[in-house]
């Protein structure tokens, strides 16, 4: 754990479990996939897909069908959310109400949502908050793009029972409204949550303004909303409303993060920037106002991880495989030793031995440059003799075997291997899978994973034919 971290959180790079030890739910069920998980395990170890399941679980105390919910106790069936200790270090499940049902949790007197909402109001009235608040005003009305605009304003909902009074509230080229929440402090996520959800249905653009905000330094509620916000922060400071001064509009300083592929491990940066408003990207449906897109860039990484991971696994095993290969062992033994790095291929099958220790044959001797039995397992001289070999008794590999002389640099030339070389090319441009010379899809399968640089040529040989063709 990197202790210049205040609240994990901020730590994207973390390597660790993010559940608190000793949690006291043990269990949670997931309801998508009918499983009863560890903590430890539905929590994991990803900053971002704890936060991400944090925000899923905040929700599920306004869901009344029990259809919709995604993660509930396994003892008493009531819904959990993702709480962070005090420390910001570490997560843990809790009820969203504690009740007598379950063991060793008590019913309040007040909800949580209640106690949240009212503790929110009540800091909406101090002193840097309404300066933060006028800074925003001045900022705004120097702005000809903005027109409109309203202090804590009640706006009634689509449904009439309900209602906010946003710090801020303005109209964008005449078009879009946005509504800007000041946070200075403690804004609980359920708060946040419900403004959002209120918002959307108004179609309007709600945007969380911070005094400052950094990685290391933000608080939990300031994190909650970052992550929420494709990880950007927007921020009114000194330098922003300098910059607003100066350009006679509305400018806002963003605090992002870009994630990168580095070695196999997943690694992020921060940056900051001060971004006209026009420039900001914005989605009232998502209710995001961002520059850079986190979202987007991380599928992209991702996808990167995924396929290096892939490579990672297919090296391993084609190291494992030639750590101990024995050419000599005959068929049954090169088949049963196969089977163990590829259980999926049924490699144990009488139709395929013979073949396959062919196969294995052939191509580790093109790979070591061995046609002996140290090589090849035959006890031949010279590879003459496994191209006559292979072109007699395992014709359909012979193409194959040719393309894996080509790709590790040992080309035979005489005239009678060239000979059939051409024949063996012409019947498989000609014929395709009806050539004698096609080898079985398993092979190519093989070759892709042990002899990946034959596999590259045997491709490319193809991939002219048919451009010929």
């Amino acid at each position: 754990m990197d202790d210049d971290y205040k609240r994990i959180a901020g730590n994207l790079d973390n390597r660790q479990n993010l559940c608190c030890e000793n949690p006291e739910v043990k269990e949670v069920l997931d309801l998508g996939t009918g499983k009863v998980l560890l903590a430890q395990d539905a929590i994991g170890s990803d900053v971002n897909g704890a936060m991400r399941l944090r925000r899923k679980l905040a929700g599920q105390h306004k869901i009344t069908d029990d259809d919709q919910l995604e993660v509930i106790c396994p003892y008493c069936h009531k819904p959990l959310r993702l709480n962070c200790l005090m420390s910001g270090q570490r997560f843990y499940f809790a009820h969203i109400k504690r009740e007598n049902n379950c063991p060793q949790l008590e019913k309040k007197n007040w909800t949580k949502e209640r106690i949240e909402a009212a503790k929110y109001n009540g800091q909406k009235e101090s002193l840097p908050h309404k300066q933060m608040k006028g800074d925003l005003c001045r900022v705004l009305e120097a702005d000809s793009r903005f027109s409109d605009i309203a202090v804590e304003e009640v706006v009634k909902g689509e449904d009439p029972s309900t209602w906010r009074k946003p710090d801020v509230r303005a109209l964008y080229n005449g078009a879009l409204r946005v509504v800007f929440e000041i946070q200075l402090s403690t804004t609980f996520l359920e708060v946040v949550l419900a403004r959002r959800d209120f918002y959307r249905e108004k179609g309007e653009l709600l945007v969380w303004v911070f005094k400052k905000f950094s990685l290391r330094d933000a608080r939990m509620m300031e994190f909650d909303t970052f992550h929420a916000n494709n990880m950007n922060a927007i921020v009114l400071d000194q330098k922003a409303q300098e910059w607003c001064q100066q350009h006679g509009k509305l400018g806002l300083k963003c605090v992002w993060v870009e994630p990168k592929h580095e070695d196999g491990q997943l690694s992020h940066s921060e940056y900051s920037d001060i971004i006209d408003f026009e420039d900001l990207s914005k989605s009232v449906e998502d209710q995001q106002i961002y520059w850079f897109d986190y979202n987007g860039k991380r599928a992209i990484v991702d996808a990167e991880l995924e396929r290096w991971r892939e490579v990672e696994r297919v090296r391993n095993i084609r190291e494992s495989f030639f750590d101990a290969f024995d050419p000599t062992l005959d068929a049954d033994d090169q088949s049963k030793y196969a089977n163990k790095f590829f259980p999926e291929m049924n490699l144990r099958s009488n139709d395929i031995k013979w073949r396959l220790s062919g196969y294995l044959r052939m191509m580790n001797a093109a790979r070591t440059g061995d046609p002996t039995k140290r090589g090849g397992g035959w006890g031949f001289s010279n590879f003459k003799n496994i191209y006559d070999n292979v072109y007699k008794s395992h014709t359909s590999l012979y193409f194959l075997f040719c393309c894996a002389m080509k790709a590790y640099s040992r080309d035979e030339t005489s005239t009678s291997i060239t000979d059939r070389k051409e024949e063996a090319w012409r019947s498989v441009c000609a014929d395709g899978e009806n050539s004698k010379f096609h080898h079985d899809s398993i092979y190519s399968e093989l070759t892709e994973v042990l002899f990946p640089e034959v596999h590259e040529v045997y491709k490319k040989i193809l991939s002219k034919s048919k451009k010929g063709s």
